[in-house]
């Protein structure tokens, strides 16, 4: 009775009704907290699940370069463990040097102009052994966060299988030109000395078929320069006959001679190119360059520079054209050609272009590479 009258006369009852109230609205939030929390942690394992099982190495990059989280495939390429990775290392450790400036250049510009910096691209990755590998990079920064994502997709071997099928291509081309040269030019010069003789000794006796043999003579001379000119179009690089220098020189005439414009070739180095795949797959990058420029480019005026640079040689192809658009998926077999071939030489081959400067093809190769 005491406390009763005490619960109304203090208003303590209205007090613990207060505080059971909190208390379920405390408990209802705890629950649902819980609800959350467990549908988090479904959803963490779920996507991480998808991490582990994507198939290519995967990593996650915070802004600062630093990596905070890797996959069982990119342990595997890269050769560290995970705890060798994650919060220890930034993610252009594992570029090789020749990519890294641009590697950083495109994770700064990605979080700042993320639509003028490529989704995928290809570079060079340095792993815990050091082995030469190639790989795709897809790289896309998550909704909301400064950090990125990227997928790595090893095509070391597909590069390699694709500089042989180039290399045994380019062989083939070289074979067939110098049996053209060599074999059937040469048979045809012999054909061509006997009908001169023929028609010399036809018009020495005055004889009426003599014009027949005078168009003999001009047929196998045509036929014996188009054998040349195929020759020269299989085996654009003669190493016996100047070189590089002197095709890429010949080149330039031919097409001033051609086209009617300007088009002049300046060599400013000493180093030599004397391995003759090299000297041919940066010919024919050449050769693309040029017709890019006056096919697409409507250039006036072409300039092909070979120089010295620090640690090697650089082949600069540069015209005054409008420039070239980025190609559709069923376009731009040309360039990616000269991309293949830049890679089969294991040279660094950008193109820059823009509607007023033109456009400027680089391929630059270490000297190691060159001996």
């Amino acid at each position: 009775m005491e406390s009763k009258n005490i619960k109304n006369t203090d208003g303590s009852q209205d007090e613990l009704d207060k505080l059971r109230a909190i208390n379920k609205e405390l408990e209802d939030e705890i629950e649902r907290l819980r609800t959350t929390n467990a549908a988090l942690v479904k959803s963490e394992e779920k996507y991480r699940t998808i991490f582990e099982t994507t198939g290519t190495a995967t990593i996650i990059i915070d802004d600062d370069k630093t990596i905070s989280m890797v996959n069982t495939e990119f342990v595997n390429l890269s050769g560290f463990t995970k705890e060798e990775i994650e919060g220890k290392r930034i993610w252009t450790d594992f570029i090789e040097d020749v990519d890294r400036e641009r590697m950083k250049e495109y994770h700064q510009k990605r979080r700042e102009t993320p639509d003028r910096v490529p989704r995928n691209y290809e570079c060079r990755l340095r792993n815990k052994w050091k082995d030469d590998k190639t790989a795709i990079l897809t790289v896309a920064l998550i909704p909301g966060t400064r950090q990125s994502v990227a997928s790595i997709r090893d095509i070391t071997e597909r590069r390699r299988a694709e500089a042989e099928i180039l290399r045994i291509s380019e062989a083939e081309r070289r074979k067939i030109g110098s049996d053209l040269h060599d074999d059937l030019g040469q048979h045809l010069v012999g054909i061509e000395a006997l009908s001169t003789l023929l028609k010399q000794r036809l018009d020495a006796e005055k004889h009426p078929e003599t014009h027949r043999a005078a168009e003999i003579v001009t047929l196998i001379r045509e036929a014996t320069g188009k054998t040349r000119n195929l020759a020269k179009g299989l085996c654009p690089v003669n190493m016996e006959e100047g070189g590089l220098i002197s095709s890429l020189t010949e080149f330039a005439a031919q097409i001033e001679k051609v086209f009617g414009v300007v088009c002049r070739f300046n060599c400013l180095t000493s180093l030599p190119v004397r391995d003759n795949s090299m000297a041919t797959n940066l010919y024919h990058i050449v050769q693309e360059a040029v017709n890019n420029a006056l096919r697409h480019g409507k250039a006036k005026r072409v300039k092909i520079t070979l120089l010295s640079i620090k640690g090697g040689l650089c082949l600069v192809v540069s015209d005054n054209g409008c420039g070239i658009k980025a190609p559709r998926k069923t376009e731009g077999l040309g360039l990616s050609i000269m991309g293949y071939r830049a890679k089969s030489i294991k040279a660094d081959f950008q193109i820059k272009s823009s509607s007023q400067k033109g456009t400027r093809v680089i391929c630059r190769i270490n000297r190691e590479y060159l001996s």
